[in-house]
């Protein structure tokens, strides 16, 4: 079931309200209710997938013994499960099937231990062969056991409820009786002693082979019980189903209601653009947490239309980025979201540009990757859409970057969807209609402390200000490459060379 989900569509607003209701009513009881939780989830834990086994009721072909001891498992897995729900009114949207049907038909003697085995009471011919073999076998039992007693007391010898004895080499006469004896059979010699067997009687043999015979009658009597079991099994054949796909809907539920307390996440609203508050990227997050870090929340408000998120390297802009794509995703899937809070409304299509390298591999540029995947979104932009692209144009000379630039966000600016944009070019977003967003990134850092104080590129991270701040007017994109170069050790005249390289490119620009 975690395999299909399903986005909800632009169209299916009430379906994902219904849904997340019922995901925070669960998640509200999971955390009002922990120990009956608890008890749920290690139940469904000893649940087995049992489809496998419905399709053979269902084609009427005679189940094994476990397959019969696993439908009867999940029924009273199921019952059990059941009386949690109802005593606790958990899961008022799950409704299950009553399973006692199932557990009397293969627990008859209602003997009520979680085991299976084909009773006597299934039949009156099987319970009248299982009589006649034990009879037998107490016949051929006792039989044996008076045979070695009276030989062990008339030889003087022990013989071994297998049937075997042991006589010392130098005891000659004894042997010479035994090898000779109708009732020994000689086994085997080693340096010190000679093995012997008693030999079965006639009457015995009748008695085995009459209970072979009646072994395979049982057999043939077990698999027409069998037979008949699955065929009445059948008539449960929807229940069973019905309460396989209830307890897989449960079980999901349970787990997204887990997995929104585990990382505290809340509940997105339904409105309009993409508005989040206190955000987390949980795989960034994750990835720092192992370097004893901490990721800063990230919060952002747009609306439909063109936004361009500017910033110096390494200032977040690719993970505010991924963020939102994260957001979007989760909360069209009908995940809670790692956030304080979150409104968005429903799109038609998520894309996100980034470095292909499989275009890459099959001979194209980076720009020309990038541009066969911005041309795929372009022509679905009249659709509602989130529209996120990292850096557009970064593979191609800064000139026709920024005109190819500026013209996708001219055309996107106009469209229903909303258009995300990160890049190091200059006035991109100077126009009233384009809103900028700047990452702070490495601001308000002293870089001539960081350089003195200087670790490890864990201490950048420390520092790094991901939040975002709105630009208005006309405002160069930060460029610290060459100050976080000076503070990773490289060497001062080579950083004097780019600035130099810098201030001259700047100027044919401006001319």
């Amino acid at each position: 079931m975690k395999q299909n989900l399903k986005v909800f569509k632009a169209d299916e607003s009430s379906a994902l309200n219904a849904h997340l209701d019922l995901l925070e009513q669960t998640k509200n009881h999971v955390e009002k209710h922990p120990v009956t939780y608890k008890k749920i989830r290690e139940l469904l834990t000893h649940y087995k997938t049992i489809e496998l086994t419905l399709e053979r009721i269902y084609a009427q072909e005679p189940l094994s013994v476990t397959e019969l001891f696993e439908v009867k498992s999940f029924a009273v897995m199921t019952i059990k499960l059941n009386q949690i729900i109802q005593e606790k009114s958990c899961f008022d949207a799950i409704s299950l099937s009553s399973m006692k049907p199932v557990v009397s038909l293969l627990d008859p003697e209602e003997i009520g231990i979680n085991s299976f085995y084909i009773y006597d009471g299934y039949s009156k011919t099987l319970k009248a062969i299982r009589d006649r073999l034990r009879q037998l076998e107490t016949l051929i039992s006792s039989d044996k056991k008076a045979k070695r007693e009276e030989l062990s007391k008339t030889y003087k010898i022990k013989v071994r409820p297998n049937g075997e004895c042991t006589v010392k080499k130098h005891e000659k006469e004894l042997l010479d009786i035994l090898d000779n004896h109708d009732d020994f059979i000689y086994v085997s010699d080693t340096m010190m002693h000679r093995t012997y067997k008693v030999r079965i009687s006639d009457e015995i043999k009748q008695h085995e082979a009459e209970m072979d015979r009646l072994r395979l009658e049982e057999e043939e009597e077990e698999l027409a019980i069998r037979q008949l079991l699955t065929s009445q099994l059948g008539d449960y054949l929807d229940d069973l189903k019905h309460n396989i796909s209830e307890i897989a809907r449960m079980d999901l539920l349970l787990a997204k209601a887990y997995f929104a307390i585990a990382y505290q996440m809340s509940r997105p609203r339904i409105g309009t653009g993409c508005k989040i508050k206190n955000g987390i990227h949980l795989k960034v997050q994750e990835y720092l947490a192992k370097e004893d870090l901490k990721f800063m929340p990230i919060s952002i408000d747009l609306d439909r239309g063109m936004t361009c998120i500017t910033g110096a390297n390494m200032g977040g802009k690719t993970i505010c980025l991924r963020l939102l794509g994260q957001m979007q995703m989760m909360a069209q899937y009908g995940l809670f979201v790692p956030c304080e809070s979150f409104e968005f409304e429903l799109q038609s299509f998520i894309f996100l540009s980034s470095q292909d390298a499989q275009s890459i591999d099959k001979g194209l540029s980076t720009f020309g990757a990038e541009m066969v995947n911005v041309s795929k979104v372009l022509d679905l932009a009249d659709k509602k859409g989130l529209i996120l692209i990292d850096e557009l144009a970064r593979g191609t000379n800064p000139k026709e970057g920024y005109a190819i630039s500026k013209a996708i966000i001219n055309f996107l600016k106009k469209k229903l969807s909303v258009s995300v944009i990160t890049t190091h070019f200059d006035g991109l977003a100077d126009e009233e209609d384009v809103l900028h967003l700047q990452v702070k990134g490495l601001k308000d850092v002293d870089f001539e402390d960081l350089e003195i104080n200087m670790t490890s590129i864990g201490l950048i991270h420390q520092l790094m200000d991901y939040r975002l701040e709105i630009i208005n007017g006309p405002e160069a994109v930060p460029k610290d490459a060459i100050r976080i170069s000076k503070v990773m050790g490289v060497d001062e005249k080579i950083l004097e060379d780019a600035r130099r390289i810098l201030e001259n490119r700047e100027e044919s620009w401006v001319n």
